[in-house]
């Protein structure tokens, strides 16, 4: 029997009787659940494949788990189908394997995939709000509002604790929901990133000034930032001032790091991006703080 056959059998909570040999791709951590009679227990995800298909395997007996070393050739009987993969119960009996499966790369790589996926495609808010139920999605904007951590009841589980923030960037806000340890999670900082604008022309109101880059996207900064940038220059003459330069662009580039400040390697101080928990804004389009400093990329 081979796991694309058996992915076809009834899903059932009786034991398969037929034998399958499968080889174990990978595996994560033990994490506990709780069962319907809200009895604490453990279970460990697997990943295990042959020549048809690789398959999530999700092991229930923890006296089971040291059969699934990474890499080894194993027999399973009395499985469980589930409707994503099988499962490992007290009634499965593991047999290993004298001779180790050989499998096509492309059935290994889909299987690591299915516990490891690589990270999946960086959409604006509402695009991601726009996809299918279930899609995977990156997100990226600013934390305009976090609640506080609160307990609920999620099926057999008490006190499961959530967090919902509230994600905007320039296309919508969206809400999102941190379940259990990622509601405590400690806040980090951002990786570092350098971003390079080429501005085609500025516009300044009161104390704002839009930059329109060459590629149509839109950022603004506080009207100090340019002033610290470029002191050769009066408040009242740095639209035009500004205008100049752009002959027909003026590149400026902004390095940033969470909220500490950093410098080139002449010592000129770059842009340094602060938000609120010390999340990233949105690359589309990028509102400095008000204490970040601007310098020319040339500088």
């Amino acid at each position: 029997m081979d796991l694309s056959t058996l992915m076809k059998s009834v899903v059932g909570h009786s034991p398969y009787p037929k034998k399958v040999t499968v080889k174990v791709l990978c595996t994560d951590p033990a994490t506990t659940y709780v069962n319907d009679k809200k009895e604490r227990r453990e279970l460990m995800n697997t990943v295990v494949a042959d020549s048809t298909k690789a398959l999530k395997c999700v092991v229930y007996d923890s006296k089971k788990s040291h059969r699934f070393a990474t890499g080894s050739t194993i027999i399973l009987r009395n499985i469980i189908r589930k409707p994503e993969g099988i499962a490992v119960t007290s009634a499965t009996v593991i047999f290993p394997a004298a001779k180790t499966l050989d499998l096509p790369p492309s059935i290994e790589k889909e299987g690591i995939a299915i516990l490891h996926p690589p990270p999946a495609d960086v959409k604006s808010v509402a695009e991601a709000l726009a996809s299918p139920t279930k899609t995977r999605v990156s997100v990226r904007g600013k934390i305009v509002q976090e609640e506080a951590t609160r307990y609920v009841t999620v099926k057999n589980e008490d006190n499961v604790k959530v967090k919902y923030i509230y994600l905007e960037d320039t296309t919508k806000k969206c809400k999102i929901a941190l379940w259990r340890d990622l509601a405590d999670q400690p806040k980090t900082e951002c990786p570092e990133e350098t971003v390079t604008w080429e501005i085609e022309s500025v516009c300044i109101e009161e104390s704002t000034a839009t930059m329109l880059l060459k590629d149509d996207r839109v950022v603004t900064a506080p009207v100090k930032s340019l002033l610290e940038a470029f002191p050769e220059c009066m408040e009242e003459d740095l639209e035009q001032y500004l205008v100049s330069m752009c002959n027909p662009t003026m590149v400026v580039k902004c390095k940033f790091k969470g909220n500490s400040q950093m410098s080139d390697g002449a010592g000129q101080n770059m842009a340094i991006l602060q938000l609120s928990c010390c999340r990233q804004e949105y690359l589309a389009m990028v509102p400095l703080g008000a204490d970040t400093q601007i310098v020319p990329a040339g500088q």
